[in-house]
């Protein structure tokens, strides 16, 4: 199948945090389901939400970080961090086992 590159949009209507829009863009139709879009795209928006939540726990791992002039993040990744790798793995996991075969790739969003 012929390679398009297709953009999802971010949803703003939640304000600012990292959100993209679920609504199933036409061009994929007859690719992929609106299903498994939808899948994707909400897993994808959970982990912008993992890495994005602030309470008492990022409080403190921020808190640590400082105190330690950041050295405590050479040991340990971020809670950011740590939910970008889990997107990045889920998007490749997405790619290889669902969409690879349809002609469809999801790229991740912060590369």
């Amino acid at each position: 199948k012929e390679k398009m590159e297709i953009i999802i949009e971010r949803d703003y209507t939640n304000g600012t945090l990292t959100r993209f829009d679920e609504t199933f863009p036409e061009t994929l139709q007859g690719r992929i389901s609106a299903e498994e879009f939808g899948h994707t795209i909400r897993n994808i928006n959970l982990c912008f939400q993992e890495a994005e939540t602030y309470d008492w726990l990022q409080f403190l791992e921020s808190l640590v970080g400082c105190l330690s002039i950041y050295t405590f993040y050479i040991c340990f990744d971020s809670r950011y961090t740590r939910a970008m790798k889990r997107l990045d793995a889920f998007l490749r996991s997405e790619n290889a086992n669902v969409y690879a075969d349809k002609g469809v790739e999801w790229l991740n969003p912060l590369k």
